[in-house]
């Protein structure tokens, strides 16, 4: 006879954020919830919202409301690239009044809606924020004074 052991992907030891039922200690919902319930609860915010701010373009549920998604990828994308967090992004850019660290455009009037992040390609430091422009007229010139120089020099037309 063969004994059925729980698995550990169904131990019952959880409890279900909507219907609170038992479900898996590392699951945020029971079965029944994830396939039926029309309302789920976002484990991030706890808050009730449709099945549908918890369905993917594709079909495909989500585990968190797209809010949450949004945020955690944010902070994920700065935390992973340059070591900071959404909330030092955010302070940096109250820091600098919401312009360009090098010509002072808002970028927002760009298309691109946010400033990025400038950092040192050696060290990885980061150093402040930049519109697009200035961001991309660095990175060609590869962080290189000298070259920066030169080019001043030439638009000054010294050279």
């Amino acid at each position: 006879m063969k004994v059925s052991v729980p698995g550990k992907y169904r131990d019952g030891q959880g409890t279900c954020l909507t219907c609170q039922g038992p479900c898996d200690i590392r699951a945020k919902r029971c079965r029944d919830c994830t396939r039926n319930a029309p309302i789920l609860v976002c484990p991030g915010c706890m808050k009730s919202v449709p099945r549908a701010e918890m369905t993917s373009p594709s079909g495909r549920r989500l585990s968190y409301c797209t809010t949450c998604l949004a945020a955690w990828h944010r902070n994920n994308r700065y935390l992973t690239k340059y070591g900071i967090t959404a909330a030092d992004y955010d302070r940096m850019f109250a820091e600098q009044g919401g312009v360009c660290a090098i010509c002072g455009a808002e970028e927002e009037g760009r298309g691109y809606g946010y400033l990025h992040v400038d950092h040192c390609h050696t060290s990885s430091k980061v150093r402040g924020l930049l519109c697009f422009s200035c961001n991309a007229g660095i990175g060609h010139f590869e962080d290189d004074t000298d070259r920066l120089r030169s080019a001043i020099a030439y638009l000054n037309g010294i050279k």
